[in-house]
């Protein structure tokens, strides 16, 4: 048995790198001979596949920059129109939460009797409330952290319509045990808002279209 001399990991004399800190085992490539290594490279080169192959890539040492954010997710904000669109869109409808009345009677978002977002969000007795909220978090998650990435296509498209759905229903619930029906507040009509930009940006992604580019086109007619 052999040990690394970078981290003291105990290491299999057969070995090129450390399987702990990937390093690779100098001492132990330099008892073998140049030829046998050639051979033995080619030999095992030729025996695996390509998912072994990136397998073993992947265990190469690792340089400063990426010393550095080992073990962390990478966090990046976005650069293109439909992510911003996706991220702006999702803000506002949690802010459009807190705001004020959500859902009144007929006579509008000035009626007497009304409904704020934030109690739907913290009233046990409206659990489609606290999805309202709960959805663009989901998706502004989604945005920033790179190992759900390959979720957010499908993430950022259905929870806005999602979003879209459960408004309608609890207007309806909340209408019935109101005993008359309710109609949008502004804080309803800021979150509608909110998930179409939402909508506009992802499926944008979702089905290929680049925003940038188009709105060039308009410009120039």
């Amino acid at each position: 048995m052999k040990y690394c001399t970078k981290c003291g990991n105990q290491v299999k004399a057969q070995e090129k790198f450390c399987n702990k800190c990937g390093a690779p085992l100098q001492s132990a490539l330099a008892e073998t001979s140049g030829e046998e290594h050639n051979n033995s490279s080619k030999s095992l080169d030729s025996g695996m596949d390509a998912h072994q192959k990136q397998t073993m890539h992947s265990a190469t040492p690792f340089n400063s920059d990426e010393q550095k954010t080992l073990g962390h997710s990478s966090i990046n904000f976005p650069s293109n129109l439909a992510d911003k669109l996706i991220l702006i869109g999702s803000f506002v409808s949690i802010i459009a939460m807190f705001i004020g009345a959500f859902y009144a009677d007929d006579g509008g978002a000035y009626a007497a009797q009304v409904v704020n977002g934030s109690s739907l969000v913290f009233n046990g007795d409206y659990i489609m409330g606290t999805l309202l909220i709960l959805l663009p978090i989901i998706v502004v998650i989604t945005q920033f952290i790179d190992r759900l990435k390959k979720y957010d296509r499908i993430i950022s498209l259905v929870c806005p319509l999602v979003g879209l759905a459960v408004v309608m229903a609890l207007k309806n619930q909340i209408g019935h045990y109101a005993d008359g029906a309710m109609s949008f507040a502004m804080g309803a009509w800021i979150y509608i808002i909110g998930s179409i930009i939402v909508i506009i940006g992802a499926g944008s992604i979702f089905f290929g279209i680049n925003l940038e580019e188009k709105i060039k086109q308009i410009k120039k007619r």
